[in-house]
């Protein structure tokens, strides 16, 4: 299982676009773009997808959700998740902090622009605890 981060832009796609039609549970369907995979792995049904918008783009960065993921089509460029708990709640008020967005600029790397980042197994955990303490 690998976990990717999904750079979602206010321009394509705003976040009361997003907190009005993506609700946990449902299928969804995005251009994936180009992915970045430092491992060489593909996106397979059964990883995580991290759902953000970042700093630039857009008045309301942070973690939005993040969902399973069921298919994926890179030939088409789509990705298809379920959002999951607590994905409704994150997108009414989304984790951002310097801690976060240190984190995201660090897996983005030099190259920022983009959809599909692969994360480490070790910056996942940080990014899966941040979740744990925020719904607490």
């Amino acid at each position: 299982m690998a976990v990717w981060l999904y750079q979602m832009t206010a321009d394509n796609y705003s976040p009361e676009e997003y907190r009005a039609e993506i609700w946990e549970g449902g299928l969804i369907k995005w251009p994936s773009g180009k992915i970045s995979s430092k491992s060489g792995y593909g996106i397979s049904p059964g990883d995580i997808a991290i759902l953000v918008y970042v700093k630039s783009g857009t008045h309301e960065p942070g973690i939005f959700g993040w969902g399973i993921i069921v298919g994926f089509n890179e030939e088409k460029g789509h990705i298809v998740f379920r959002p999951v708990y607590p994905s409704d709640f994150l997108k009414m008020c989304p984790i951002w902090d310097a801690d976060v967005s240190a984190l995201l600029d660090s897996i983005r790397g030099p190259v920022k622009v983009g959809t599909i980042w692969e994360i480490s197994n070790v910056d996942a955990e940080k990014i899966k605890q941040k979740i744990h303490e925020w719904v607490k």
